[in-house]
């Protein structure tokens, strides 16, 4: 065999191959999925339920892209959830869908006396991109309960006749202010000088304390103790 013959040989035999490799050879990257999302305008707030819940305004509907080559027509699996506690619970889902829908929280309330935490976030499975899970961020928003009080009167003490009004407060935020007041007998209102939990050193009478915080609504708790009768209002 000449070896002009045998040098055809070879690159026949080389092309062959190359011919075989080439598809694995090819350096084409699996797509990758990216979740993008925008966070809603209560994200990270505090607020408070004042005795109707809290609304929790839409979360946006997410936007997924791709790195890499090869995409194929997606087909979306999802699922929101909700944490409100320890774990994690399903509140919405959808099959084979192309886009992943908004979504809007039910309305939550904190009936507990401490505040509570909630978060929502979105997982999503592409079934036809190699079933490729992202999750979303996650969306809080701290929950207070609605402020209450409730109040022990002891007295009279002394020869003057005087009343202690002591308040035990839940609710709200830790930062409260207390605006005390009196009222006499024709219902006219002056504003007393304490500002804390208790009122000591009063005479009988009608008296009110207006408390509030940053966040919730003002509670107004109203004290006779002649009848050591209590009012609360909102």
């Amino acid at each position: 065999m000449s070896s002009s013959f045998r040098r055809i040989l070879r690159c026949i035999a080389i092309t062959l191959l190359l011919a075989f490799l080439l598809p694995f050879l090819t350096f084409a990257t699996k797509p990758k999925m990216l979740l993008f999302s925008i966070a809603p305008e209560w994200h990270g707030k505090t607020v408070c339920d004042n005795g109707n819940g809290y609304d929790p305004s839409v979360i946006v509907a997410p936007s997924m892209s791709y790195s890499g080559d090869s995409v194929n027509e997606p087909s979306y699996n999802y699922r929101w959830e909700q944490k409100d506690g320890a774990s994690w619970v399903t509140v919405s889902t959808g099959e084979g869908v192309t886009f992943v829908p908004a979504f809007n929280p039910a309305v939550i309330y904190n009936t507990d006396t401490k505040s509570k935490k909630v978060a929502w976030r979105v997982i999503v499975t592409d079934v036809s991109n190699n079933f490729q899970i992202v999750a979303s961020d996650e969306y809080s928003l701290t929950l207070l309960p609605t402020i209450k009080a409730v109040s022990s009167v002891s007295g009279p003490k002394g020869n003057k006749q005087k009343y202690a009004i002591e308040l035990t407060v839940t609710g709200g935020s830790e930062a409260k202010s207390f605006l005390w007041s009196t009222f006499d007998t024709d219902g006219k209102r002056s504003l007393l000088e304490e500002k804390g939990e208790v009122l000591e050193g009063v005479s009988a009478g009608k008296y009110q304390v207006e408390i509030t915080d940053k966040v919730c609504a003002p509670f107004i708790y109203k004290i006779n103790t002649d009848k050591n009768q209590t009012e609360k209002s909102q």
